[in-house]
């Protein structure tokens, strides 16, 4: 839930997987970069988040976004 939670409080609820990958494996050496790629493939499937492709000048960027549907529920049922 912690990946969520950091995707979530990001400027406009989406991450990048390099910045995932720098803070996550890197930075704060909680899991391996294969752990956050089955974490978030995880995520994805339970569609708690969206995964999509951004073109770039330099390629492809894979971009993680929440997906709003499930973030108003969550919302909600916090505030109940």
């Amino acid at each position: 839930m912690m990946v969520f939670m950091y995707i979530a409080n990001r400027p406009m609820q989406m991450a990048r997987w390099k910045d995932l990958k720098q803070y996550f494996v890197v930075e704060r050496k909680l899991m391996s970069e294969k752990e956050l790629a089955v974490y978030l493939s995880r995520l994805a499937h339970e569609r708690l988040i969206k995964r999509a492709w951004l073109g770039t000048g330099k390629g492809k960027e894979r971009i993680y976004r929440i997906n709003e549907y499930f973030f108003e529920e969550l919302r909600k049922s916090i505030s109940d």
